[in-house]
């Protein structure tokens, strides 16, 4: 007996479509090839004991602090300057302390946000919901469901379980590229603490009439209030209708199909309200380790002015409200703006604002109104993508800012540059004193995965 595993091939021609080229392959192991993908997608550290999990995500942080040394010996030279070469000679090369990995409370079933896709499944299904697996270059990409995801909630799993039966009743096609020409896309679940779930469900139009669009959003909310759907107990169910990839609240709103706007998680003492759109640690017991070391490296007083920039809905600058006399919060999603202003009025804190915009339109009014003998703190905790050249320069330019506070989810990429720019000596564009990385620490949010939080403190 043989089973059919679909392949997507790119035609030939100007417009893209999605061809099946199906290949058989024997019954026997598919289970566990599918499975062995899965893990290489989602988890591939999983067969890996924890403590070495940390020990590997130390030693690339110590490699990638090494390698900023490296850069930084080199630009110094040119300038004629190498007063850091002893200091990084007595420390193996890195040019700051680097601690031991800070590991996570909880190992599995610990994201409270999962994202899962559409698209042909192993049995060649094209209503499959669950994990890309595959190479897209060689067009072997399929759609495993995430049945033995080991970092997925198992209530997530449940809705994803859901959702694939609803779109294998619903006429319509899912859709697994811009040009094919389907509707369902993937369905986003989140959940908090207590159990309380919120599923956002994407769906792309195409030429369909309004009173087509609200049958189907009718169809949807009657299958997870009433229907089959109902077991999986959705607190919050939203529908968005998008023509891109990703498009934000103010491009195309989400619409609340039942249920709750909006679900609340517990962070140390404070409540913090999640909307479908905002940023919030996907692991919340390890991001309360990963703000007590933020809060450690700040060293903030009474005095200090604390400037968090890509603030999310305020969680970092909340936390450590008590700690200053004054938050000042930058983001540049509206939704996640409105969730903070409300998460300070929910805890009581009177002294936080938050801003809405992106960083370097911002930042530079910010730190316009500081003076140099402010205790000014910053910390940043921006997106894989790092911070946009123009916000390092505010910062390198704001000679008040003595101490920030670079939290980084992807140190190797774009954001080294940044660690680059905010240390090496001054250029015209960058015309404020350097800063000193003095110490970094490692912190897993995400085990069982190549990715970790990096925490690093600069100083003037």
């Amino acid at each position: 007996m043989a089973v059919y595993i679909c392949r997507l091939v790119l035609s030939v021609g100007n417009k893209r479509r999605h061809n099946i080229r199906w290949l058989t392959t024997p019954s026997a192991g598919l289970d566990g090839d599918c499975l062995h993908m899965l893990k290489k997608a989602v988890s591939p550290l999983l067969e890996i004991p924890y403590t070495k999990q940390l020990q590997l995500k130390y030693i690339r942080s110590h490699v990638l602090l090494q390698q900023l040394a490296a850069r930084l010996v080199d630009l110094e030279v040119e300038c004629g300057e190498c007063r850091t070469l002893d200091h990084m000679s007595n420390r193996g090369g890195v040019y700051c302390h680097v601690g031991n990995t800070k590991r996570s409370p909880v190992t599995e079933r610990y994201r409270n946000k999962s994202d899962f896709s559409t698209g042909p499944g192993p049995d060649g299904n094209p209503k499959t919901v669950g994990y890309y697996v595959g190479d897209w270059k060689k067009k072997t990409v399929m759609c495993i469901p995430p049945t033995y995801a080991k970092n997925d909630k198992t209530d997530h799993i449940r809705v994803a379980e859901a959702y694939q039966s609803f779109l294998r009743l619903s006429p319509l096609r899912a859709m697994h590229d811009f040009q094919d020409g389907g509707h369902w896309r993937n369905i986003l679940v989140r959940s908090n603490q207590l159990g309380q779930l919120m599923a956002v469900v994407t769906f792309h139009p195409q030429h369909l009439a309004e009173v087509k669009v609200q049958e189907v959003k009718d169809s949807l909310q009657e299958y997870f209030v009433q229907g089959e759907g109902r077991h999986c107990g959705l607190d919050s169910l939203y529908f968005q209708q998008s023509t891109r990839t990703r498009m934000s609240n103010e491009e195309s709103q989400f619409e609340l199909l039942h249920g709750c706007a909006h679900i609340y998680e517990k962070l140390f003492d404070l409540r913090f309200r999640i909307s479908p759109s905002s940023f919030f640690q996907v692991n919340t017991p390890a991001a309360e380790v990963l703000y007590s070391t933020v809060k450690e490296m700040c060293e903030a007083s009474a005095s200090t002015t604390l400037i968090d920039v890509c603030c999310g809905t305020g969680t970092i600058g909340l936390v450590l409200a008590g700690e200053v006399k004054e938050v000042i919060g930058i983001e540049i999603v509206q939704q996640a703006v409105q969730d903070a202003v409300l998460n300070a009025e929910v805890n009581e804190i009177g002294n936080a604002k938050f801003l809405c915009g992106a960083a370097e339109k911002v930042l530079p009014k910010v730190v316009a109104n500081l003076e140099d003998d402010f205790d000014v703190v910053m910390v940043v905790n921006p997106a894989r993508a790092g911070l946009h050249p123009k916000v390092i320069k505010a910062i390198r330019n704001c000679t008040a800012v003595k101490r920030l506070i670079y939290v980084s989810c992807k140190p190797d990429g774009t954001a080294f540059n940044n660690f680059v720019d905010l240390c090496r000596p001054a250029t015209e564009r960058l015309r404020g004193p350097a800063f000193v990385a003095s110490k970094a620490v490692p912190v897993d949010l995400f085990p069982h995965t190549n990715h970790c939080e990096l925490v690093i403190q600069f100083e003037r």
